[in-house]
């Protein structure tokens, strides 16, 4: 998504903070069925062209923001809906898309933002099968952040040694831990979609990056195993083709 290049005559309105607040708190009391259309706004609102703002005006608005994604997170109110749970995965992908790294890390709940975020992150690769379309919205939120650790000039912590190990982590264990259940109900296999299996992957060899020696121990971990299990396997297999030969 670009940004929304909306009239100069809006600027009052986007700088009175109560025009978010409207919609944060609209999602929080419309139905489900409304309250996607509430969060696809707030999409939008976060696409402004940043030259809308002034420095102090962009860091008011953003603080704003993450104030407003970090309330819906603590209590995840309507998130079990999927068009709620998909546009407010649009919602984060959008902050990191229009706002540095450094801009996020100064707003005052950052700290308690990401790590709402990364929990959120965690659950919702575990339920792969719950709006996988939206996966791709998250995982490019945590690709565009570590892609700018480099850039970052802020002497405050952005955090994310701490986090994108749970991330990738929690990536891969979902994607084996879906293997028996593939397998036993013939179910769809997501891995088959190559398109989106290569897409994941470039954006978590980017992720991985942040703590390499992490994510790396754990990728060694889990291949070997998982290769012990297939060598046990194998020698079942052949003590058992020995005993009825």
């Amino acid at each position: 998504m670009n940004n929304v290049q909306i009239p100069t005559a809006w600027r009052p309105a986007f700088l009175d903070s109560n025009t978010l607040k409207l919609f944060f708190d609209l999602y929080q009391i419309l139905p489900n069925n409304l309250a996607s259309y509430s969060l696809s706004c707030l999409v939008q609102m976060t696409s402004v062209r940043r030259s809308l703002f002034s420095n102090s005006e962009r860091t008011k608005f953003l603080t704003h923001l993450v104030e407003g994604v970090k309330n819906i997170l603590t209590n995840l109110h309507g998130l079990s809906d999927p068009d709620n749970y998909h546009e407010f995965c649009r919602l984060l992908a959008r902050l990191k898309s229009n706002y540095q790294l450094g801009e996020l890390i100064a707003v005052p709940c950052y700290p308690e933002a990401i790590e709402l975020i990364a929990k959120f992150t965690v659950q919702s690769l575990h339920m792969w099968l719950f709006a996988p379309n939206s996966v791709h919205y998250l995982l490019t939120l945590w690709q565009r952040m570590v892609a700018s650790v480099p850039y970052v000039k802020s002497p405050d912590p952005h955090l994310l040694g701490t986090y994108t190990p749970e991330v990738v982590k929690a990536y891969i264990e979902s994607r084996l831990d879906a293997v028996p259940l593939i397998v036993r109900d013939n179910m769809e296999d997501p891995l088959d979609d190559l398109c989106m299996v290569q897409q994941q992957l470039e954006q978590l060899s980017v992720i991985e990056r942040c703590e390499y020696n992490k994510t790396c121990n754990f990728l060694v971990q889990h291949f070997d195993q998982k290769a012990r299990e297939y060598e046990n396997l194998v020698q079942m297999t052949f003590c058992d083709d020995q005993r009825r030969a």
